[in-house]
């Protein structure tokens, strides 16, 4: 049935024709970790970049999570050509060290720079392989598009004990 799904997008134009995607989720606005810091990361980052001397262009996506990642993709299928990785922004603000999960190639450059960049900072994190459970990286890294896409979060999703409850709340 035809209908509408809503998602925001701001692109931020830098010199050269590739961009970076940095891309979070708005489905669950209750839940503080696993959607809401998402949200607030997003924004910062959005902000951030838009002051910066940009060689590259920069894609940030807030949709739904998994149906909106997958409607945008459609939309804008010629245009993911352009995206040379990004990354997803979820469950930020956990009690938890930083995670990693790196994306479906495992050695892609964002997979090695942001590695380094935990070492070189002393930053206590964790490293997880990429596998096709998940936020939307499954989708942007999918068979047709195949957007090497990394998750950044504090306490991953699935894997602390207020995920997906009522729980997950700014207390």
């Amino acid at each position: 049935k035809n209908g509408y799904l809503t998602y925001g997008e701001k692109k931020i134009k830098g010199k050269s024709k590739y961009e970076f995607l940095i891309s979070t989720y708005c489905c669950h606005p209750s839940l503080a970790n696993d959607n809401l810091s998402g949200i607030v990361l997003w924004i910062l980052l959005l902000r951030w970049i838009k002051q910066k001397n940009r060689k590259h262009n920069y894609r940030f996506v807030i949709a739904p999570e998994t149906i909106g990642a997958i409607a945008y993709l459609s939309k804008n299928e010629s245009e993911m050509k352009k995206v040379l990785g990004g990354f997803i922004l979820t469950c930020v603000a956990g009690p938890r060290n930083i995670e990693y999960k790196k994306s479906f190639l495992g050695n892609h450059f964002l997979d090695e720079i942001v590695l380094k960049k935990f070492d070189e900072i002393g930053l206590d994190y964790k490293t997880h392989n990429f596998d096709i459970n998940g936020s939307d990286e499954r989708q942007f890294s999918s068979p047709f598009y195949r957007i090497p896409i990394g998750p950044i979060c504090k306490s991953k999703y699935y894997e602390y004990d207020n995920y997906h409850t009522s729980k997950d709340n700014l207390d």
